[in-house]
């Protein structure tokens, strides 16, 4: 058993496996997004660790530890949550294009690493590379689930 964070090698080749299982017309089993919004509302979430894409701050609780931490590593995520308006994509490209530029955004987050400099979140505030890790993995995981992976 891995522990649920994009660091771990197995965990990543997890999620790329149930990524690879996943295309257009797959409905969601909630939500409003299809596969291809998906794919660009998770990839720029990874675009936005790493500074690429730029949210305005919005402190509150959610930033406070150990709030913060609790809600990244252990509390279940609901269905249909607020997200910051960055990361919503309505996506006209390919399908092939949208999945080449998640491939690609991933292995740039990997190869920044767990010992990388990574963006403050506008939400949860300054992260550390462990909790990006986590949030990153946790993100991906929930949104595949959503297309039954």
């Amino acid at each position: 058993m891995f522990m649920a964070t994009f660091w771990h090698a197995d965990g990543r080749a997890t999620l790329l496996q149930r990524m690879d299982r996943i295309s257009p017309p797959r409905a969601p089993r909630w939500g409003s997004m299809n596969v291809e919004q998906m794919v660009e509302h998770v990839t720029a979430q990874m675009e936005m660790a790493l500074g690429d894409i730029v949210a305005p701050r919005r402190p509150g609780w959610l930033a406070k530890w150990p709030v913060r931490d609790v809600v990244i590593r252990w509390a279940p995520w609901p269905k249909g949550a607020p997200t910051v308006r960055e990361l919503k994509r309505a996506t006209t490209a390919d399908w092939e294009e949208v999945r080449l530029h998640f491939k690609k955004t991933f292995e740039r987050v990997v190869a920044r690493g767990p010992d990388g400099r990574f963006a403050v979140h506008p939400v949860f505030g300054p992260l550390g590379p462990g909790l990006w890790g986590v949030l990153i993995w946790r993100h991906l995981d929930h949104h595949l689930r959503q297309f039954g992976e």
